[in-house]
């Protein structure tokens, strides 16, 4: 079993991208020493920026193309919420709960079978490459996030308390 934010790191090696000649690279919030490690293994660190914990992730929203979710387990992501919400071509593994509830495949984002490694990496490289498909994954799923603003919550919310 690959380790979360590994799958991303491979990714990173396997995606046949020119990093030096564009803003491409792999930006990962949560760092862990086996990531960096493996980065570093695999010679392509110069790919890939550790931030670490980060209380600000807008500007990292701002500046992204794709968000890679690589999570094997969810109740409800916010993480994946607020990156489609900022417009970001998402893709993630399908995982026993939370992706599926806000991704409908190839529509607004790519779910992947889990664990299915070559799977992701395929579809991430599709995302990285086509600028079409981000577009359009992007404003399917601000559309489909629009039944989680937090008007339409309450509302709902407040209708339950009084029935």
């Amino acid at each position: 079993m690959v380790d979360e934010s590994e799958i991303v790191v491979y990714s990173s090696k396997k995606c046949k991208i020119n990093y030096k000649d564009s803003n491409n690279g792999i930006i990962i919030i949560k760092s862990k020493i086996s990531i960096m490690k493996l980065s570093n293994k695999l010679n392509i660190s110069y790919k890939v920026k550790f931030w670490g914990k980060q209380e600000d992730i807008n500007k990292f929203y701002r500046t992204a193309k794709v968000f890679a979710f690589t999570s094997e387990s969810e109740g409800l992501p916010n993480v994946l919420l607020e990156a489609m919400a900022a417009g970001l071509a998402c893709i993630s593994f399908d995982c026993v709960a939370g992706p599926r509830d806000l991704i409908i495949d190839s529509e607004n984002g790519y779910l992947v079978n889990m664990y299915d490694c070559e799977g992701y990496i395929s579809k991430l490289n599709t995302l990285i490459k086509n600028s079409e498909l981000r577009e359009k994954f992007s404003n399917n799923a601000q559309k489909q996030i629009e039944q989680y603003n937090i008007n339409i919550i309450g509302e709902k919310f407040f209708n339950f308390l009084l029935s």
